[in-house]
């Protein structure tokens, strides 16, 4: 089997937390890389060196992370809704992003509206070894990347037909996602009959 080579930089002063640090530490596998000896199925050049960034996930306390004074990303009423209806209905299931900085405070690069949902929480944190240049590319691009993602019908319909959701913005989420072609052949019951 043929390995790649992946390069990994740690920053060793900032990656050990003391005994007395209110923060909790967990240790990450290292990545999963796909055999480069398997032909991909979308073009990708299994001889590509990726860096690993993650330095460690920490358990933090949503007001000891500093919102990124350079987040471009505002955040509607709807889609506040949506993420408070996912966190009751399944709760955390993805780290926020953050990257150290010289004061050992956490700057945010993903998760501000989750850290402002849930002040109170303990979050989730992927820290990143990035400096302040590629934290700025990682926060302008990581959205409009999966923006450009696009959608199977088939797949969101199978989806659809298992998905229940009790929060009325859930629902809606589930809704425009799908588009309302889609929506009212899975859910007919939706369809208001005019009179």
């Amino acid at each position: 089997m043929i390995e790649c080579n992946l390069q990994l930089k740690r920053n060793e002063q900032s990656s050990a937390l003391s005994s007395e640090s209110p923060l909790k530490q967990e240790s990450l596998p290292g990545p999963q890389v796909a055999n480069p000896a398997e032909p991909s199925s979308n073009g990708a050049d299994p001889t590509l060196k990726i860096r690993d960034r993650i330095r460690e996930l920490r358990r933090v306390a949503a007001k000891d992370l500093v919102p990124n004074p350079k987040n471009w990303r505002r955040h509607p009423k709807a889609q506040a809704d949506a993420l408070r209806g996912l966190l009751e209905e399944i709760g955390f299931a993805d780290a926020l992003l953050a990257r150290e900085l010289p004061d050992g405070k956490l700057m945010l690069l993903d998760g501000h509206l989750r850290a402002e949902t849930a002040p109170a929480a303990q979050l989730p944190v992927l820290i990143l070894d990035l400096s302040e240049e590629e934290g700025d590319k990682l926060l302008l691009t990581l959205d409009p990347l999966a923006s450009l993602a696009e959608s199977d019908s088939e797949r969101i319909e199978a989806l659809l037909a298992t998905v229940r959701a009790d929060s009325e913005a859930v629902q809606e989420l589930l809704r425009r996602t799908a588009g309302d072609q889609l929506w009212n052949a899975v859910h007919p019951e939706s369809l208001v009959v005019a009179s």
